[in-house]
């Protein structure tokens, strides 16, 4: 049995793909299988898969017709022999450490997940660490996992951030022991807009212990060109789909803790409508007619927008008075970046 395998979805990544293999194939925990996963790439990907192959036999390939980063992932853990499970986008890469770090911090705490810190990389080749947890940090009880899993999804609205972690697969293992008793799968990302926290909190739901290390381990290219980062005007469908979906998740699991939920969840979909109207893809039209949606509005009103901080307040309360030209004007003035900018790893 390999102690990790690293799930690869690929799609059009050509001028990457050399780089992220190379960093996985030389990692200093050589007990690895990858699992390549085309998804229908048009360009040579699907030959360069073979050909990795070919090359070491720890590497395995599937092919399959294009359905999307989720539905590749599955593929994947469908394959997956490994003690634990990774997820690595294939125009990123990591450090050759990153694995046995994390492997054997794993061991050592008797963990089902270990995440740690990563760089992302800018376009223009610049590398920016982030240093999301400042030391090592063990959760062992069920009240410390739920604070992580809202972590990733909402802050309370006094925070200055939307999360604390990156709700992120791609920075963790993850025992497949958990995965494989429990079915546990992504959901598309054609429907819901982030697979990443659907499959987080169905997994770190049934974790006993969860740890993080600092090292910052994993190079996030932030401009990819890659399944996970297209835009296309379903975005708030998608988002709408997601709140539901993470209300009902986490209501099941943590039943007496709603309240925290709803600010948690309510304050991402907040966070994602805002990037939504400050694309410059949404016509004013557009705009308009979100914010005159009724489940928007639904949100909005229960939440506390005048306790968020004011770089944030003032978004939503256009949304709340569906103030369409106020959000078109700040739309366009490049002094408040910060509005616009969710990151939704």
């Amino acid at each position: 049995m390999p102690k990790i395998s690293i799930i690869v979805p690929i799609y059009n990544v050509e001028k990457y793909l050399d780089r992220c293999m190379e960093s996985l194939l030389n990692q200093t925990l050589p007990d690895i299988e990858v699992i390549m996963i085309n998804d229908g790439s048009p360009d040579n990907c699907p030959t360069m898969c073979d050909e990795y192959a070919k090359q070491d036999a720890r590497v395995k390939v599937i092919h399959k017709k294009n359905e999307g980063l989720g539905f590749a992932r599955n593929s994947g853990l469908t394959n997956a022999t490994g003690e634990f499970v990774a997820f690595v986008d294939s125009d990123d890469y990591v450090e050759i450490s990153m694995y046995e770090k994390l492997y054997q911090e794993a061991k050592s705490s008797q963990s089902d997940a270990v995440f740690c810190n990563f760089n992302r990389i800018y376009k223009n080749g610049r590398i920016e660490e982030i240093k999301q947890i400042a030391e090592k940090r063990l959760y062992k009880t069920a009240d410390e996992i739920f604070a992580l899993i809202l972590s990733m999804i909402g802050t309370p609205p006094t925070c200055k951030n939307d999360r604390i972690v990156s709700m992120a697969v791609w920075h963790a293992i993850y025992n497949n022991q958990i995965i494989t008793q429990n079915g546990l799968s992504f959901p598309s990302e054609r429907i819901v807009i982030s697979e990443d926290i659907v499959f987080q909190i169905a997994f770190l739901s049934l974790a006993n212990r969860v740890k993080y290390i600092p090292d910052c381990s994993y190079y996030h290219y932030e401009n990819s060109i890659s399944l996970s980062n297209s835009y296309t005007k379903d975005r708030y469908e998608r988002s709408k789909i997601l709140h539901n979906e993470l209300i009902s998740l986490l209501s099941r699991s943590y039943p007496d803790k709603l309240s925290m939920i709803m600010l948690s969840v309510d304050r991402l979909f907040l966070g994602y409508v805002r990037t939504i109207l400050f694309h410059t893809a949404y016509t004013r039209q557009e705009v308009s007619d979100i914010l005159k949606d009724y489940y928007l509005q639904k949100i909005i009103a229960r939440y506390p927008c005048l306790r968020l901080p004011l770089q944030y307040m003032i978004p939503a309360l256009c949304m709340k008075y569906k103030q369409a030209g106020i959000m078109k004007f700040l739309k366009i003035l490049k002094n408040l970046k910060t509005i616009t900018s969710t990151p939704v790893i």
